[in-house]
């Protein structure tokens, strides 16, 4: 499940949580565009997490993005891992 708000910064931020589920999340985000900046953090771990980082690993601009857990050391999807990310995207 993921939520999402607009900031109270402006129109041109938001931010919003989310749960990976085998490791990834979609977060459908009409918003997204092709320069948008997002930042995920993991807010609280889920499964197995050494040696994961969260990254954006696709986007479909004016659709979605997909935050992915990545085990750092084989770049290979960090499928046990469901934990809670938060994000924050900003338009430069």
């Amino acid at each position: 499940a993921s939520t999402y708000y607009i900031s109270s910064a402006g129109s041109d931020s938001a931010n919003g949580t989310t749960t990976l589920v085998a490791g990834v999340s979609t977060i459908a985000y009409p918003a997204v565009t092709a320069s948008s900046r997002i930042i995920p953090a993991r807010k609280t771990a889920g499964g197995t997490v050494l040696g994961n980082v969260y990254l954006v690993t696709a986007r479909t601009v004016g659709v979605s993005f997909t935050i992915t857990a990545v085990v750092l050391a084989t770049g290979a999807t960090g499928i046990l891992d469901t934990s809670t990310i938060d994000w924050f995207l900003v338009e430069p």
